[in-house]
């Protein structure tokens, strides 16, 4: 799911795609499967699976659709709050309108923010970290 997702945000044209990174690697950009390494750009998102809802069931005790939950950190530049709130609310306004599509090979019912994205932290570099929760429906992988 999450290379999934990640694929479609950097497929994005919403807006100038700042994950779409050359030097870093122009196929995967500065997006990151669970943990920012400490070599990224300041300016980079880390994505992640966390459990969700029991699957859904149907007659015959077949999974129906899947509940998983991801959750984004978006990274901004040292003390810049406004511009890593801003690349999170760019992630939600991309998500958040997937509904009944496929993305990737797979097909998701819907992605909702379980909330606004929120300042976490600052790094050991002073770069602050927000992130946001996502609700997901998707058909079960094969």
């Amino acid at each position: 799911m999450v290379e999934e997702i990640k694929a479609f945000i950097l497929a994005s044209s919403l807006g100038s795609n700042p994950w779409i990174d050359p030097n870093v690697d122009n196929t995967n950009g500065n997006i990151f499967r669970d943990f920012f390494p400490s070599s990224a750009p300041d300016r980079a998102a880390a994505l992640y699976q966390l459990p969700g809802a029991p699957q859904q069931r149907g007659l015959g005790n077949t999974v129906m659709w899947e509940n998983p939950r991801l959750r984004v950190r978006i990274r901004g530049p040292v003390n810049n709050f406004v511009e890593a709130k801003l690349d999170s609310d760019h992630i939600r306004d991309l998500l958040r309108v997937v509904t009944n599509q496929m993305v990737n090979g797979t097909f998701y019912m819907s992605i909702r923010p379980a909330g606004e994205p929120a300042a976490e932290s600052l790094d050991p570099n002073n770069r602050p970290v927000y992130y946001t929760e996502y609700e997901i429906m998707k058909y079960p992988s094969e």
